[in-house]
């Protein structure tokens, strides 16, 4: 059997890394090897787990006091802002240079949606690289729609049918376009 090199790039909480680690043992249990990509602060959580392990900034105590950032990312109203356009796009060098890096010798490159770079180092460097997805939210169907729990009034557009979600969807993306 041909072992084969996976980098995984992920960032977010605990519940953005665990469902790459289930997937990386899986593969290394198969006798290929895994590398997650991820901040600093997570190396322990992946190496506990007889992953490799390779630094992405920026890493969690980089960016200051840690309640202070829990309160803006949970910001009803701009903490989804504040994670894009501060946090991905205000990182996008240092993710790309540690990811270039990372990604050396990687069979393939498979990355979580705020991994934004990894589709450029993908291309760099000449690598497949697939996209996952972690929430179903991000499938922004007007058939299948996700429930919010956030915003409960959603659910009686259920019974309408796939249009009323489709100009949810599209004020959505449009609210959301400047960032």
């Amino acid at each position: 059997m041909v072992t084969r090199r996976f980098l995984f790039a992920t960032c977010g909480s605990l519940g953005d890394l665990h469902p790459y680690i289930a997937v990386a043992r899986a593969l290394v249990e198969r006798g290929h090897r895994a590398v997650i990509a991820t901040a600093e602060d997570y190396r322990l959580h992946v190496e506990r787990s007889h992953i490799d392990f390779a630094p992405v900034r920026p890493s969690l105590s980089e960016l200051g006091d840690y309640a202070a950032l829990l309160s803006k990312l949970f910001d009803v109203r701009r903490g989804p802002e504040y994670l894009v356009r501060e946090l991905v796009m205000g990182n996008l060098r240092p993710a790309y240079e540690d990811l270039l890096h990372a990604s050396d010798g990687a069979d393939l490159l498979i990355s979580h949606p705020l991994t934004v770079t990894l589709p450029l180092v993908a291309q760099r460097l000449s690598l497949p690289w697939v996209a996952s997805i972690l929430t179903p939210m991000s499938f922004m169907s007007s058939h299948d729609p996700p429930l919010i729990g956030l915003v409960p009034w959603l659910r009686i557009l259920r019974l309408l049918g796939p249009q009323p979600y489709r100009a949810v969807f599209n004020l959505f993306k449009h609210s959301v376009r400047g960032w």
